[in-house]
This record gives C-alpha cells, structure tokens and sequence, in this order.
C-alpha cells in the first residue's frame, strides 16, 4: 500500500525550524536568563540583610535535559560570609538554605513566598525575549 500528499511550504518551512531548534534553544534559554534572574532579584529586595543572598542569583549554563528539551537552572550559589560558622555548617549557610527560609519559613519567621511571584512578573518578558532570539536566530539561519 503507498500513501502520498502534498503538504504546504509553509509546513515545511516549520519543520526545518525544528531541525534547528538544538542550536537555536540554548540561546534563547540564555537569552532570558538575565530578565528572569533580575525578577527574583527584585523581589528578594525587601528581604535584603547583606545583599549576600541578592548577590548570590546566579544563572546555570543550559544544558539537554534526560528526558528531551533543554533546561537552565537558576540558583542561589555559594554561602553567607557575613554569618559566623557553626559545626554543622563549617563555611557558613549556605545562600540557598537562606533562600529556602524565606520563601517556606522556619521555626521562628513565616513564610514569605517571593519565587512564584517572581515567575509571574518575568512571564511575559521571558516569553518575549525568547521569541525575540529565536526570530532572529532564524532569520540568521536564512529559514524565516
């Protein structure tokens, strides 16, 4: 049995996007990285002690994930210099221990979420940027 069609150019102009999309992904993960690190920034502000944690916003490089696509992390590296250091914690606390005290609380403080609202602020510009990269990317590419 033989089964032909005739698909528009236009199909086929997206799917040679696809092809692609492996150079073209990581550039729009970095391209966003910066508006998305500068939004969790923003609302550690009012939580500001030392600017430690604010400094500590760092973005990952991407990378293909196991299971297909392509991530990049955003993380709270390094630890807390200005705090002294204890015996369960030789190098200070960690900044995404400090992190996770915020946003979930602990013992003595409530919680005071800044993550998701965060997300929330930079959607839409994450969204734009990337977009932003990946038409361009494309046009470089000559396949727009």
């Amino acid at each position: 049995m033989r089964f032909e069609t005739n698909f528009p150019k236009e199909f086929w102009d997206q799917f040679e996007r696809l092809e692609k999309i492996d150079d073209v992904a990581p550039k729009m993960l970095q391209a966003a990285a910066p508006i998305a690190v500068d939004a969790i920034k923003k609302r550690l502000r009012p939580h500001r002690q030392t600017g430690e944690l604010i400094r500590s916003v760092k973005a990952s490089k991407p990378k293909e994930a196991k299971v297909g696509g392509y991530i990049l992390k955003i993380n709270f590296v390094g630890y807390d210099k200005t705090r002294k250091p204890t015996p369960s914690q030789p190098r200070g606390v960690p900044n995404a221990v400090k992190a996770a005290g915020i946003e979930y609380g602990n013992a003595t403080e409530e919680p005071k979420p800044f993550l998701q609202s965060a997300a929330k602020d930079c959607e839409a510009d994450v969204a734009e940027a990337m977009q932003r990269k990946f038409e361009v990317e494309m046009a470089i590419n000559g396949t727009k």
